[in-house]
């Protein structure tokens, strides 16, 4: 969650609810003497930004603290990708020297560790041959 105040004691959190990003504005309550949160709206966590009508009811602090919020993510997203990028890259350059024999007994012995180890990651992520090659969702 990340959370930013506001002047006059007003605060907007930023929550990642599963697929959906949530923007909570929290007040100060005198009578209930404690801060009471409103959804101001919500968007997929996906979106590279936030939809027009919702940040129009945004004011212009929020706003732009949901830019910089946004701009994070995004460029956490891009290196995410470019490291993907990368080890893809990597696992198919392995694959090459595998099948030109440019690997030694020991090398081919810690391959085999570290494909023990992400097969079981991605089983404990909920990833399995069967639902990946069939376009199924992870449980």
């Amino acid at each position: 969650m990340y959370t930013h105040q506001t002047n006059g004691g007003i605060t907007i959190h930023i929550q990642t609810r599963g697929d959906r990003v949530e923007l909570v504005r929290t007040t100060y309550d005198t009578t209930k003497k404690r801060g009471v949160g409103k959804i101001i709206g919500s968007f997929k966590n996906w979106e590279r930004s936030v939809p027009s009508d919702l940040f129009e009811k945004l004011d212009q602090e929020e706003q732009n603290k949901i830019n910089d919020w946004l701009d994070k993510k995004n460029e956490e997203s891009r290196v995410f990708r470019l490291k993907m990028s990368l080890e893809a890259q990597s696992l198919n350059s392995l694959s090459q020297a595998v099948e030109e024999n440019e690997i030694s007994t020991e090398k081919a012995k810690e391959l085999f560790l570290l494909m023990d180890s992400l097969k079981k990651s991605l089983r404990k992520a909920g990833f399995t041959r069967k639902n990946v090659l069939e376009d199924k969702k992870p449980l």
